[in-house]
């Protein structure tokens, strides 16, 4: 239980009292626990569903560390067959956080992952400054053209809400303001 330092200068006044109101509950921390709010460590072929605000989900497989893969599928009560069977939409790098959001919920470790899920893939960058586009694979920089970029998804690191955004735009069918700002 949390301690805290009551200010009193009064001659043989005990300064520190236990401050009652400040102590977590047992069950809230069961509860913290039981949803995986403590987990910190990446688990690459974690399967995920994600929760999208029109009622609908989406799925998404922790590759290798920051990478996911974002499936095809929509349907809340979807097979793990036929998510993976669904085609893969994107391949992200993410924030480390992400698979604590509330919204991100593990439903299976897929421990024989595909293939072409394993090998690096190809990112763009462009410099702020000179313009300059390269191609990033396997921590390897290579010059490029905007024409050979084109295609490729940016070497940046999504967000939950960002990630939440681009799933419900690609549903919905609209262009995702976040992508169009990373385009080459």
């Amino acid at each position: 239980m949390p301690w805290h330092y009551s200010g009193s200068n009064r001659p043989g006044a005990d300064t520190w009292k236990h401050h009652r109101k400040a102590a977590v509950k047992p069950t809230v921390w069961l509860w913290l626990f039981n949803t995986g709010f403590f987990e910190m460590r990446w688990k690459t072929g974690r399967l995920f569903k994600i929760k999208l605000s029109n009622g609908g989900a989406a799925f998404a497989l922790a590759l290798e560390f920051p990478e996911f893969a974002f499936f095809n599928c929509f349907n809340p009560d979807a097979t793990i067959q036929e998510i993976l069977k669904s085609g893969v939409l994107w391949r992200l790098w993410v924030m480390k956080h992400v698979s604590k959001e509330p919204g991100w919920q593990p439903i299976a470790v897929v421990t024989d992952i595909p293939k072409n899920l394993l090998q690096a893939t190809p990112r763009f960058k462009k410099d702020k400054i000179s313009g300059q586009y390269t191609i990033y694979i396997d921590g390897v920089e290579s010059p490029a053209t905007k024409e050979q970029c084109i295609g490729l998804e940016s070497a940046a690191v999504w967000s939950a809400l960002h990630l939440q955004d681009r799933l419900q735009d690609h549903v919905a069918g609209i262009p995702n303001r976040w992508v169009v700002s990373l385009l080459p």
